[in-house]
């Protein structure tokens, strides 16, 4: 018995994908596809928002978004790895910290030693419940305002002319 080779393997993967209704959706909308500065940062500050706001199922979430919102799909799958196994602690930390500056408590909540594991839950628990969704919702302008500035540096970069071309151009 011999094993089918890559090209197979590939067009059944294929399509296996393709009869499926939700991917065949997906993979009809050129509009997902698209490489241009606004589908890609709009779909970069989508992924850092759910990436952030949504610890579980982040993917799914992120494509249905990038669907909805017509923004880059792969952009968008891949800045919901902002929170990845080595940077969630750090990145719930910050958040945390936020949410208990804004809430104006003094020191972390875990300092507190003869409180129980519930009054230590519900002291972590609101400034993360206070913070995240600050901390999300502010994340999508800077994400969107930065991939749009990198974009331009890298296109200045590349060709010195085309940035006073595209200004012509623009009504």
């Amino acid at each position: 018995m011999q094993l089918p080779g890559q090209h197979t393997l590939h067009a059944r993967l294929r399509a296996w994908l393709l009869r499926r209704e939700c991917i065949r959706m997906l993979a009809d909308q050129r509009c997902l596809w698209r490489w241009s500065r606004r589908p890609v940062s709009r779909g970069a500050a989508v992924g850092v928002f759910i990436g952030i706001l949504l610890p579980f199922g982040q993917i799914p979430a992120a494509a249905a978004c990038a669907a909805y919102l017509r923004t880059h799909l792969p952009a968008t799958v891949a800045c919901t790895w902002i929170t990845n196994p080595v940077t969630t602690v750090p990145v719930y930390y910050g958040i945390y910290l936020f949410g208990a500056w804004l809430l104006g408590s003094a020191a972390p909540a875990l300092a507190a030693s003869d409180a129980g594991w519930m009054d230590r839950f519900a002291a972590i628990g609101l400034p993360l419940l206070i913070g995240t969704p600050i901390v999300a919702l502010l994340s999508i302008p800077v994400t969107y305002v930065g991939v749009n500035l990198l974009w331009r540096a890298h296109l200045r970069r590349r060709r010195p002319g085309i940035l006073r071309a595209l200004r012509r151009t623009s009504p």
